[in-house]
């Protein structure tokens, strides 16, 4: 019978036979990721092509010829993604199997996406929950098939989840609030769906504020003028990269080419207007996602102790909650890729929520 110490909480404290690894989880872990770069390796060659990575190739290949985008060529997404391709592009040369190659250069994305999952979840629940969650979601289709693809949205993803990472952990305020805003920034540089992600981020954030009888939320112990400091170095943290690459398009004399491609065309590209689609969308059965996530929020965390680490829980499982409301204005499939990664991070609560007692 499992042995279990009181904690600081009153809660169970588990004794030190209790928190050995298992073995044969771990070794399951190692074959499934040996098994997922294996076999994307394969995949690279042998899947079919998605129409918008001829695309996003042609865009880095241009920059490596000289040509800038927008002004030279039309392209409607935001420009990081392709500058940090040019150099691989150029590294690889011009040859016929040249999509299968920056596919695996894709794969490391997937890696460093999948470490950030384990570590999200093993912050916030247990280091079993973390692996499981990696295990779950190796082979999870839109990793799998949709994120070997060579496109955008993997660095996107990948960045998205860093940014998850930072927010809930436990460096200093000051360094937090400098590279997280650095990091939203990148986000921006690689897809406007950015704004999708950063309004369940506030809305998630308001949500678990607003629960703040039942936790202990950071900001309650930070003075107003360190609030100010965090806001004025996220800003500062933003500005240096987005800055940087506008200056970039301006000195190159792209600049109104630029909003003409990445606002202008993404903005009229829908006939309907996302209010139109959010309130269609309210029939869509995937509403009912938030209600898990309310309901875990306000009695399983609600119940326990009032601890700063509940609140990051709180945060992460109703960033997963509402990120299905935006999802209705189906403005992308590939905007599930984000919500999904970190709600496999979240799943792990009902495995392993008596660690965080």
């Amino acid at each position: 019978m499992e042995q279990r110490l009181p904690n600081l909480y009153g809660g169970a404290l588990p004794i030190e036979e209790d928190r050995a690894e298992p073995v044969g989880q771990v070794w399951l872990f190692r074959l499934v990721v040996g098994l997922f770069v294996a076999s994307r390796v394969v995949l690279a060659w042998h899947q079919t092509i998605g129409s918008d990575e001829p695309q996003h190739a042609h865009v880095a290949w241009a920059w490596v010829h000289g040509f800038v985008q927008y002004r030279d060529i039309f392209d409607n997404h935001t420009p990081l993604f392709h500058l940090l391709s040019a150099p691989l592009v150029a590294l690889i040369g011009e040859r016929a199997d040249i999509l299968a190659l920056l596919r695996c250069s894709i794969i490391g994305l997937n890696l460093v996406t999948l470490f950030l999952v384990q570590r999200v979840c093993t912050s916030l629940f247990s280091a079993q929950a973390g692996r499981w969650a990696v295990i779950g979601l190796a082979f999870f289709p839109p990793l799998y098939i949709d994120g070997g693809e060579f496109r955008t949205d993997v660095l996107w993803t990948t960045l998205w989840v860093a940014w998850i990472a930072l927010v809930i952990s436990k460096m200093r305020l000051n360094k937090k609030c400098f590279w997280g805003g650095f990091l939203l920034a990148a986000c921006f540089g690689v897809s406007l769906k950015s704004v999708l992600l950063l309004l369940t981020a506030v809305a998630a954030l308001g949500a678990a504020l607003a629960l703040q009888p039942r936790f202990a939320p950071p900001l309650r112990k930070v003075e107003p003028i360190a609030v100010l400091k965090g806001s004025a170095l996220a800003l500062a943290g933003f500005s240096i990269l987005a800055l940087s690459i506008l200056c970039v398009f301006i000195a190159l004399g792209a600049g109104p080419a630029m909003y003409r491609c990445t606002i202008e065309h993404n903005l009229g590209a829908e006939n309907v207007g996302f209010l139109h689609r959010l309130l269609k969308g309210f029939r869509d059965p995937r509403l009912w996602f938030l209600l898990p996530a309310l309901y875990f929020v306000w009695f399983a965390l609600g119940q326990r102790s009032r601890s700063e680490h509940h609140f990051r829980v709180a945060f992460v499982v109703l960033f997963v909650g509402f990120y299905p409301l935006l999802l209705f204005g189906r403005f992308c499939s590939w905007e599930r890729l984000a919500g999904l990664r970190i709600f496999c991070s979240a799943s792990g609560a009902p495995i392993r929520l008596r660690r965080i007692e």
